[in-house]
């Protein structure tokens, strides 16, 4: 297992050899290097992208990292001896430079990937503003007490432009940019072209969560817009020092199981850092709906709350909330027109993100519970309407999660399959919820499916959403999270497909031949994942561990569980993937298969619905084309923008 500290070790390597080629002391690392249980191929190279971030920091020279490079590139297909076995690997790295004729600062300055070279240079820049940045084997890595210096003069100068202007700022950035589309924010990773030029993303997210911390303050900055630029600059620099911004359209692209736990720290750490959960405000319709229906009045009394009064003044804060900007009104407006809500659901002034400062610090972050906001001056704020409608449906469910265990339990899973029920009523041809069966006296349940023809489309649904604890960085309860939701789901789908493929379900006749269908199979979460869900991350990360086992770095019950737990679910799966999916010769062909899985939220899976007139269809533009930007919204403005969505989904209105 490749170590932080690997990086000083290969340095020193580095310099026992440099300026000593001779013929005697190099040697291949493809007949020098290899060894049973040593360092894994990815586990090089990704040494080698941390040098070449070491080089741009002026950390280490750039000719070494060019010779950890050639070294990766010289021994894929096998792992190879731990860096501590000095005499094999100054052979190597002695092999590396004889490759390499001299060159001057500039040429070796192009050698840089995007991603290495802008990470490089804002870590360069934040130690040159006296901040604590070292590289390790693994990458760049800010300080602890220089990571809270930084957040907290970011957050000062955000008290002094003012909470509420702060926020608007952030508003007038986006839309600016253009990055609204159909009412939903595009927060997605903005990757360039193969001849553009990346460069840091300002994280909009993270500055607007701690905005809201200062909503009781008035902007008192004598300069605000020079504290603004300051702000934004020191932030972009900081979020760059993280290094899980995407800078290239393949990055990722093909996952190996080594970088497995990496790749899913980085999507949890964009997502604090670069977007908001947001949902799309027709979903509360679809909820109210559902949830009138399957309340009963005994259920009401034990809230002691009108679900439908609930309802009417979520519609009328989402009336007055605009698309891309803040709302605010006078505070005895609001309690007149929202009496409960502002009861309930209002973040009063100094309580909103109190403990929140770091983009790490997930679980102190409590704006997403609130639809109101008190603001200085007697003022109330409603947030722009997806980020309003996103804390509605969340507050809807928090609500619901108040009946006894057992009742709201099922409330909350019979909810999600009536809404998508619902949804799918003349989409197509037969609509089936709760369809029971039974395989050698084993009993199954199909939440909701659908058929036109030989189309099959399977929902699973699971209300199981990514806890805060998992959102503040503990990897263990993220893998715990991830296990019990789109695991668990994606099990039960393929078993599903398996049993359908037989006959065996009530989707089909007797003696009807069906082993030839491949259905699309959908997971639904209740509230976003973010871009761990998205279709490409997720297709890439289970292809990337189905051969691999996770094992606890700490030996503890909680750890030992949620990996051993996972690792059993992700085994199931494999097996059962193995029984239907295609093959090329004697392989499995894992991302054929994984390209009729999806992984969607319940706002994601409504909007496609609503815009399509066919179950089946409302699906296809999703399959293949993607923009790699972690994002959903962005993924759905590239796919209009490029017309894919013509005939399968309705216009937008504009």
């Amino acid at each position: 297992m490749l170590r932080d500290s690997d990086l000083s070790t290969f340095l020193k390597h580095f310099s026992a050899v440099r300026g000593k080629l001779h013929p005697s002391v190099c040697a291949p690392p493809d007949q020098v290097l290899p060894a049973e249980n040593g360092l894994f191929a990815s586990e090089v190279w990704r040494l080698s992208r941390s040098l070449q971030i070491a080089a741009v920091l002026g950390d280490a020279p750039p000719e070494a990292a060019i010779a950890a490079e050639a070294i990766a590139a010289s021994i894929r297909g096998f792992r190879c001896a731990l860096l501590e076995n000095a005499e094999v690997w100054e052979k190597a790295i002695a092999w590396a430079l004889s490759q390499n004729a001299p060159a001057d600062a500039a040429s070796l300055k192009n050698q840089w990937f995007a991603r290495q070279q802008e990470v490089g240079l804002s870590c360069a820049r934040l130690r040159s503003k006296g901040y604590d940045v070292k590289v390790g084997a693994y990458g760049p890595e800010v300080s602890e007490k220089s990571r809270v210096a930084i957040a907290q003069k970011i957050d000062r100068l955000l008290a002094l432009v003012g909470g509420v202007e702060a926020a608007m700022q952030v508003c007038g950035a986006l839309k600016s940019n253009n990055l609204l589309h159909d009412g939903m924010w595009l927060f997605g990773n903005r990757v360039p072209g193969i001849y553009g030029a990346a460069s840091p993303a300002v994280p909009y997210g993270w500055l607007f969560s701690l905005s809201l911390r200062h909503f009781d303050k008035a902007g008192s900055a004598r300069k605000p817009d020079v504290a603004w630029k300051t702000l934004i600059t020191l932030a972009t620099e900081f979020a760059a020092s993280f290094d899980c911004q995407r800078y290239g359209q393949i990055e990722q692209f093909n996952i190996p199981s080594t970088e497995y736990y990496r790749a899913h720290v980085d999507s949890l750490v964009w997502r604090e850092l670069f977007s908001l959960p947001q949902t799309p405000p027709q979903v509360l319709r679809h909820l109210k709906n559902a949830i009138t229906h399957l309340l009963s009045p005994t259920d009401e009394l034990g809230l002691g709350l009108n679900i439908r009064e609930i309802f009417k003044e979520i519609d009328t804060v989402l009336g007055r909330a605009a698309d891309d900007r803040l709302s605010v009104c006078g505070q005895l407006q609001a309690e007149r027109e929202f009496p409960t809500l502002f009861r309930l659901s209002t973040g009063a002034r100094g309580s909103v993100n109190v403990s929140y400062l770091g983009p790490l610090g997930g679980d102190g972050r409590n704006h997403e519970r609130y639809l109101l906001f008190e603001a200085s001056g007697r003022r109330v704020v409603i947030l722009p309407r997806a980020l309003t409608a996103a804390a509605a449906c969340e507050f809807i469910f928090r609500l619901l999660r108040k009946l006894e265990r057992s009742r709201a339990d099922f409330v909350v899973g019979a909810l999600m399959e009536r809404v998508i029920e619902k949804a799918c009523e003349g989409k197509a041809i037969n609509v089936v919820h709760r369809a029971k069966y039974s395989v050698q006296k084993s009993g199954y349940e199909i939440d909701v499916a659908t058929r036109e023809g030989d189309r099959f489309v399977i929902f699973e649904t699971k209300a199981k959403p990514l806890t805060a604890k998992s959102r503040s960085g503990n990897m263990i309860s993220f893998f715990s999270d991830f296990t019990n939701s789109y695991l668990t789901i994606l099990k039960q789908l393929v078993r599903h497909e398996i049993h359908l493929r037989c006959g065996l379900t009530p989707l089909t006749e007797a003696d009807e031949r069906v082993e030839d269908i491949r259905p699309l199979k959908i997971a639904v979460s209740p509230l976003s994942y973010g871009p761990v869900s998205d279709k490409f991350h997720s297709s890439s990360m289970l292809q990337s561990i189905v051969n691999s086992r996770l094992v606890p770095v700490q030996g503890n019950f909680e750890s030992r569980n949620a990996t051993e737990k996972f690792n059993r679910v992700v085994e199931d799966i494999w097996s059962l993937i193995c029984q239907i999916a295609p093959r090329r010769g004697d392989e499995i062909d894992l991302s054929s298969y994984l390209h009729d899985v999806f992984w969607l939220d319940f706002g994601q899976l409504l909007y496609i619905l609503d815009r399509s007139s066919s179950v089946y269809d409302a699906f296809q533009p999703l399959r293949s084309i993607t923009s790699g930007s972690r994002d959903f919204w962005t993924e759905v403005a590239l796919l209009d923008r490029l017309g894919v969505t013509t005939g399968k989904w309705r216009p937008i209105k504009t």
